[in-house]
């Protein structure tokens, strides 16, 4: 035997292994047996080359063999397989027509075939698939009653479902969300007890949970945001030693870090 002839021979060998029932030649995920199954080219991952490949569109219920038929003909995000499942229109971006795409409404709460059911009936911001998660009612704006839609309580921290916890228990305006986050009490307005209310601490670089770190360290008038942002010393009146306190070089564009430059 030449050594042409068992080049071909090793050639054709590899081939048919590529193409053995459990094998995957062209690595689409179907085995050669599916692809033989499904008709399609074990040799193509993308059989009708819609874009789409084989493995895709048998998952997803289209047809591998047919480009004019894709996972998602309307191309609003729900493939097929979900539409037909919903009772929804794979064709139609917004099958009931209420405005909302059909995936939004069924990955949200609502239902795609139902224009009187979408994601957020009562139109608070909420979604469905969220009211039902935290107990609130996706027909009532404010479940609870407490002067608050149910979107601000469930985002700020609040409970949308229980009058007595808002997203602000002690009106300080910080939210409960970032007292939270802040090592805040959200009963009490100053937390720390040192003459601010949480709300001013967190806004202007103090902190809310620390009576020796307020919004104005030094007392000149000039928030520790505004000191950090101008280049100033929040623990000195007068940053930079010209006479001036930093509030008024800050106030009348000066440099509260620089000697020279005065009001």
């Amino acid at each position: 035997m030449t050594l042409l002839s068992i080049a071909i021979l090793l050639l054709c060998g590899s081939a048919e292994a590529r193409l053995r029932p459990g094998g995957d030649r062209d690595g689409d995920g179907l085995t050669n047996a599916q692809e033989r199954a499904y008709g399609t080219n074990p040799r193509r991952a993308d059989t009708d080359r819609d874009g789409d490949d084989d493995l895709y569109e048998t998952s997803y219920g289209s047809d591998p063999l047919d480009r004019t038929d894709r996972v998602d003909d309307d191309g609003d995000g729900m493939a097929q397989y979900y539409e037909d499942m919903f009772g929804c229109d794979d064709t139609i971006v917004d099958t009931d027509g209420d405005g909302e795409d059909d995936d939004t409404e069924w990955r949200y709460g609502g239902d795609c075939a139902d224009p009187l059911n979408t994601s957020d009936d009562d139109g608070d911001g909420m979604a469905q698939y969220y009211e039902d998660m935290f107990g609130c009612d996706d027909t009532v704006v404010d479940t609870d009653g407490d002067g608050e839609d149910d979107n601000t309580e469930w985002r700020y921290g609040g409970d949308c479902a229980d009058p007595l916890n808002t997203s602000d228990d002690d009106g300080d305006g910080m939210a409960q969300y970032y007292e939270d986050m802040f090592g805040c009490d959200d009963t009490v307005v100053d937390t720390d007890g040192d003459g601010e209310d949480d709300m001013t601490e967190w806004h202007y670089g103090g902190d809310c949970a620390d009576p020796l770190n307020t919004s104005d360290d030094d007392g000149d008038a000039l928030a520790q945001y505004y000191e950090d942002q101008n280049g100033c010393d929040d623990t000195i009146v007068d940053t930079d030693g010209d006479g001036f306190d930093d509030w008024t070089e800050w106030a009348y564009a000066a440099d509260c870090a620089d000697a020279s430059v005065t009001p």
